[in-house]
């Protein structure tokens, strides 16, 4: 197919080569003898000319646009960091060529079906067997993080964009994905290596100035981007998709649904979420973590903590006020579940 595309290049689109072509064929027609001015020779000349000129050139779009693509040769690497992590290998359609479980946890679920998939869809349903094998609960109230990496493996910007828009119309179309904070990641070769090298998740090394904790762990996606200050501080490497208001607002009603069948009057907290925008959800969220923690003692007044079961109990500062509470139990749980505040 080269020394066609070759062959086209040196002659088909030689002018001198061409014309001369053209010029012996009109004479072995007997055309060029008769001086052709306007006649029926002219037009004869002119349509072998205009002929051969659109032979020539769907020759050369068509070995462009049909020229056959090497479906097994990886150009991007695809990492999903849940808690089961993955790499999926995709080919320049975009089609998943290769999955590989990152982790134990990964081994245990079934992805071999999902090659020659999209690579949106591959990565959509993966998340959600995930989910199927309880590494994911979207019904209770800890918010999920996933963190999906691309790794262009001939460090092509339009690469990461391209996968990047496909993941992000997916999630546009999948209830489940729209139960979920996605996060995006793009991420250099060297970037990859160097994460495998420490054994860390290629997102969660990119940005590992801010999970490395002091004791040489690295923290969970969930507890780093739960925290608005880290969000802030990644915001030119990464991209999140936060779960909506619609699938958080749902998510909170269930909960509410438990609380009221542990005997805990959650009225106010309707109230306060009938009108509540999504910072306020957020609140309202964190609090009922703290609530949920003490089903018994949160409708019990005798407990000795008059707080407990009253939503409005520091309502005005969000989960900060659970602190003061006195509880040394719940306050430190209520700070990390509500994303750090305070740190």
């Amino acid at each position: 197919m080269n020394k066609i595309k070759k062959s086209i290049e040196m002659h088909a689109f030689n002018e001198d080569e061409l014309l001369s072509r053209i010029t012996m064929q009109a004479d072995r027609e007997g055309l060029t003898s008769q001086r052709p001015q306007g006649g029926r020779n002219m037009k004869k000349v002119l349509g072998l000319f205009a002929l051969s000129f659109a032979l020539v050139l769907a020759l050369w779009i068509g070995l462009n646009e049909f020229s056959p693509v090497d479906k097994n040769l990886v150009t991007t690497i695809v990492a999903i960091d849940i808690n089961p992590s993955f790499e999926v290998s995709v080919n320049a359609l975009d089609n998943v060529v290769k999955i590989e479980a990152v982790n134990e946890d990964a081994e245990t679920i079934e992805v071999d079906d999902l090659i020659g998939m999209k690579v949106e869809e591959a990565v959509d349903l993966i998340i959600q067997r995930a989910g199927e094998a309880g590494f994911i609960n979207i019904e209770d109230l800890e918010e999920d993080y996933v963190v999906v990496t691309s790794i262009s493996l001939e460090d092509k910007e339009e690469d990461h964009d391209r996968i990047q828009d496909r993941i992000q119309d997916q999630i546009k179309d999948s209830e489940y994905l729209q139960s979920l904070n996605i996060v995006s990641i793009k991420a250099t070769q060297r970037e990859k290596f160097e994460a495998e090298g420490k054994d860390i998740p290629v997102g969660l090394y990119v940005i590992n100035g801010y999970v490395l904790q002091e004791d040489g762990t690295y923290m969970k996606a969930g507890e780093f981007f739960s925290n608005p200050e880290n969000k802030e501080a990644v915001k030119n490497r990464v991209q999140i998709t936060e779960e909506n208001e619609l699938k958080l607002r749902e998510r909170i009603e269930k909960a509410l649904g438990k609380l009221e069948s542990n005997g805990v009057d959650a009225t106010e907290y309707r109230q306060r979420l009938e009108n509540a925008g999504l910072d306020e959800m957020l609140q309202i969220q964190a609090q009922i973590k703290v609530a949920s923690k003490q089903p018994e003692d949160a409708g019990n007044e005798e407990s000795g903590n008059p707080d407990s079961g009253n939503p409005e109990a520091g309502s005005g500062e969000g989960v900060e006020n659970t602190e003061t509470r006195g509880n040394s139990d719940t306050a430190p749980k209520a700070n990390e579940n509500a994303g750090g505040k305070g740190n």
